[in-house]
């Protein structure tokens, strides 16, 4: 899982355009306390064990936490050019706010991936 996880960060953080707008602010499950939109996580799940020559499926699930939706989408092809990039297949796509008092918007993408572990 380690080895998604970096390949993962590494996708993020490859794309210069991308960083120039979080500012490095992006995380793997959990963000640092305090810090402020936007800001990227990442979640991930093994979709089918390593076959014998290595190659395991991946499902990572990409969020974008920002002010508004409107700015979360003005993010979103900025990702989806990452993944790209990576020949990461792109799953779907879905958007809400938080619950919590700041109504906090996402947008999340869901992406699939194989990797050689």
């Amino acid at each position: 899982m380690n080895n998604a996880a970096t390949f993962i960060n590494n996708m993020l953080q490859d794309s210069a355009e991308l960083q120039a707008v979080i500012n490095g602010a992006h995380y793997w499950e959990l963000a640092d306390e305090g810090v402020i939109e936007p800001f990227i996580t990442f979640s991930l799940a093994e979709n089918r064990a390593a076959t014998k020559s290595g190659l395991a499926e991946y499902e990572v699930k990409i969020s974008i936490w920002a002010e508004s939706l409107t700015k979360a989408g003005d993010i979103y092809p900025l990702v989806k050019e990452a993944a790209r990039v990576k020949n990461i297949l792109f799953r779907g796509a879905a958007t809400g706010y938080t619950d919590g008092e700041a109504q906090t918007a996402f947008l999340r993408i869901d992406f699939n991936f194989k990797l050689r572990n």
